[in-house]
């Protein structure tokens, strides 16, 4: 039991957190196809598992695949983890576990951004509890190298790494809107995210949004910083194996 939580809360952490022609668009919806970064030696290393347990995990999720949806419209933008119909299984250390029902309260989360204020709040269920993360949105300084291009979705792309050298993006001029699965400081939506911990890749981009944008109300708030050393001292005891009072029970 304390095993399957360790792997639920190893995926919710992972878990916090067009063509040739310009497309000057105000409303925009961009769907992305995201895998586990399986080369990363910080994949799951928020659950504090032995090293060689860790690369077990990491090798029971190699084919596991998830999607998000990012909406843009004037300013604001939204991005949450889609809901899967499709049953994904793995099995580590003798259990069988359902992939996109762990991930079931997941779906609740999101991450809202106002480029106009400057503000972002994630809202994030976490220990049978939501809260609302509040931050500034504060951009990852990227390298551009306008020499290094691809095509993706027909478009265009150049690629940028970042200045520790740890994450690459694939973005497009052409769609001059600083969004994506990251903040990265560079002129336009970016396509593909080589991350870390996982893997965007955009598979449909389309220039009308299906919902309405607002900003997340639920939740206790907390600065960003506070909520990650909570988790970090949560984690610990989940691995001394405190039992059910850590998530709240």
């Amino acid at each position: 039991m304390i095993m399957k939580r360790l792997i639920t809360l190893s995926l919710a952490l992972w878990a916090l957190f067009f063509s040739s022609h310009n497309l000057s668009a105000q409303e925009l919806s961009v769907r992305y196809s995201v895998r586990f970064n399986t080369d990363s030696p910080t994949l799951f290393a928020q659950s504090n598992l032995p090293e060689q347990m860790r690369k077990s995990l990491v090798y029971a999720y190699r084919n596991v695949v998830f999607n998000y949806s990012l909406v843009y419209v004037n300013g604001e933008s939204e991005l949450r983890l889609i809901p899967s119909k499709e049953r994904q299984e793995i099995e580590f250390m003798g259990q069988k576990i359902d992939v996109n029902a762990s991930l079931g309260e997941q779906a609740k989360n999101m991450t809202y951004k106002n480029h106009t204020t400057g503000e972002s709040l994630s809202q994030v269920n976490a220990f049978g509890k939501v809260y609302l993360i509040t931050e500034r949105i504060n951009s990852i300084e990227f390298d551009i190298l306008p020499d290094e291009k691809k095509e993706i979705l027909g478009y265009e792309c150049k690629k940028a790494v970042s200045k520790d050298k740890k994450q690459t993006v694939w973005f497009t001029e052409h769609i001059p809107i600083a969004e994506g699965p990251i903040n990265a400081n560079v002129p336009g939506l970016i396509l593909e995210a080589v991350l870390e911990d996982n893997i965007f890749q955009a598979v449909e981009i389309l220039t009308s949004v299906d919902r309405k944008i607002s900003a997340p109300t639920e939740g206790k708030r907390m600065e960003r910083e506070a909520f990650k050393k909570m988790v970090q001292e949560r984690v610990e005891m989940l691995r001394r194996g405190s039992g059910n009072s850590i998530f709240g029970e």
